[in-house]
């Protein structure tokens, strides 16, 4: 029997279908709450596939359902222990993500996450160059499956937002 690399993509790939993993993946990124037509058409899942996926997502305490009225939606519960876990399993601990686009800019002087919003990226270097660090970025986003925001910025522009008080949920 062959032995193939375990990591996380690998594991989530043989364990779960490529319809489980995209809705998943979809989830992550949500804000807070969301409706299950959103999630079918943004993923190219059916309904009936996402409603299952969600009705897991409900039992491990990732999300939970509301009902409003005649209207049904789903909150994202951020501060779970499910998604901490997912999310590193689909995209990554923010330090990997860290990690992966220092190595893409070696140039770049500090990369901050924000810790509220792991796709707010901060990225601190006197004489950027802006096309190759929007590369990375493109190349890690797709990578991580997740779209990375990302503000450049000077050393003395770092140093007088951090004074002001603007950059104090980063590390």
């Amino acid at each position: 029997m062959k032995h193939m690399r375990t990591n996380h993509a690998s594991v989530l790939s043989t364990l779960f279908d490529e319809k489980t993993i995209s809705v998943l993946k979809l989830l992550l990124k949500k804000k807070n709450i969301f409706y299950l037509r959103d999630l079918s058409r943004e993923s190219g899942v059916s309904l009936a596939t996402v409603y299952r996926i969600v009705q897991k997502t409900i039992e491990i305490g990732l999300t939970e359902k509301i009902q409003q009225e005649k209207y049904t939606y789903y909150q994202l519960k951020k501060e779970s222990e499910a998604y901490k876990i997912l999310y590193e399993m689909i995209i990554g601990k923010p330090e990997d993500l860290r990690d992966t686009l220092a190595r893409e800019m070696p140039q770049t002087t500090k990369i901050y996450l924000n810790k509220k919003d792991k796709t707010k990226v901060v990225i601190v270097g006197n004489k950027l160059n802006k096309t190759k660090i929007q590369q990375a970025v493109d190349k890690v986003s797709a990578k991580a499956g997740i779209r990375l925001k990302v503000l450049h910025i000077s050393e003395e522009q770092f140093q007088e937002m951090q004074e002001m008080g603007l950059l104090k949920d980063i590390y």
